[in-house]
């Protein structure tokens, strides 16, 4: 998502996943492209003249609070980007999940409120986007939760572990120039199964690869200012160690012979042009359960405290270890309260079969609020 005072231009991505993965593949194949009607909600209109632009077209004049839809449907895949091409009199109005690759959970929502005041309701960016601050408002708090890790399948009578939570942190801002531009990075949920790295501020690690008869590869993530990643079990043909945490979740150590690990939950940030002023970092990942009896090493939760939490070590002859917790921070080190592990969920591991949607992390998100 994009968020969008006026008209700010933006473009968001998403890495998408097949829920139906076995552990073993690497999951994140989107469906076939299709149609998808961009719509959403509008709230806060007491004046008349509000015009809404697609993609810098398509406009649709808006009468009043309610619900609203483009007439053009846009390719799921391509780009959507919502404006104001006129906002109602006397009025300034904000977009939340206007922008990025158009898809079936598209929402937007347009909220307006009077000129030269602050929005009187929250702002959530469920995608990444920038936030402008608005006229006549100098002072808000950021809450910023970054993605949950990938929970593991389960194969061959083994015990899939769950991923680690991503991290919550917040900070207040005061004195800021209306007008100024934050970046909005959004982290994304750890998928099961997969070796690509997760979305986000920073990046969650990939999963390792399985060792084919040999030993597990490691899971992504290399830096250690989040929690360590758990060892590999095994010594014939031993797991791969979970990845270290980052501000990403570190990925989940691969199987010695046939399972993948899983990937580590992105980090969400908030930032004024390269420097970071919020980060909340993503979960690890569980390792992978390759054969009977093993266990996989569960994936540590981010932020429990400013630091990550380690992942768990395998158990079993092939398992791979959990990747570690992604750290939090905040410009010159104070958060407003010491970060927690609240961010979006790590996903459960499983209890049948192999990779399914609820072995996926939770996407973070980021809340502006106004006094």
């Amino acid at each position: 998502m994009r968020f969008v005072l006026l008209a700010i231009a933006l473009t968001a991505c998403r890495i998408g996943f097949d829920p139906a993965a076995r552990p073993g593949e690497d999951a994140g194949v989107d469906a076939a492209p299709h149609p998808v009607a961009i719509h959403g909600t509008v709230t806060g209109v007491t004046g008349a003249g509000l015009v809404l632009q697609n993609n810098g077209g398509d406009d649709l004049a808006i009468s009043g609070d309610g619900p609203f839809a483009f007439a053009t449907p846009i390719l799921s895949g391509q780009p959507y980007d919502i404006t104001v091409r006129t906002p109602p009199a006397n009025q300034q109005c904000v977009i939340a999940n206007g922008s990025g690759a158009a898809d079936d959970t598209v929402d937007v929502a347009v909220q307006c409120f009077a000129a030269n005041a602050c929005p009187p309701a929250p702002i959530t960016f469920t995608s990444s986007g920038t936030f402008t601050v608005p006229s006549g408002c100098t002072m808000f708090t950021v809450v910023a939760y970054g993605g949950g890790g990938a929970g593991g399948g389960r194969n061959m009578g083994t015990k899939g572990s769950p991923g680690g939570n991503g991290g919550k942190a917040v900070k207040t801002f005061s004195g800021i120039v209306a007008g100024t531009q934050f970046a909005v990075t959004i982290g994304g949920g750890g998928t099961c199964g997969s070796s690509n790295p997760t979305v986000g501020g920073y990046v969650g690690g990939g999963g390792g690869a399985p060792g084919g008869s040999g030993a597990g590869r490691d899971g992504g993530g290399t830096t250690s200012n989040g929690g360590a990643g758990g060892a590999g079990a095994g010594t014939i043909q031993p797991g791969g160690m979970g990845g270290h945490g980052n501000f990403g979740g570190g990925g989940g150590g691969g199987g010695g012979d046939v399972i993948r690990g899983n990937s580590g939950g992105g980090a969400t940030t908030f930032q004024l042009g390269t420097t970071d002023h919020v980060v909340a970092g993503g979960g690890g990942a569980a390792g992978a359960s390759d054969q009977n009896n093993d266990v996989g090493g569960a994936g540590g939760a981010a932020c429990g405290g400013y630091s990550g939490a380690g992942g768990a070590a395998g158990a079993g002859v092939r398992a791979g270890g959990g990747g570690g917790g992604g750290a939090c921070d905040c410009l010159g080190g104070t958060c407003d309260a010491t970060p927690t592990s609240e961010g979006g969920p790590g996903g459960a591991g499983a209890t049948s079969g192999g990779c399914t949607a609820a072995q996926n992390g939770t996407a973070g998100s980021l809340v502006i609020m106004f006094p």
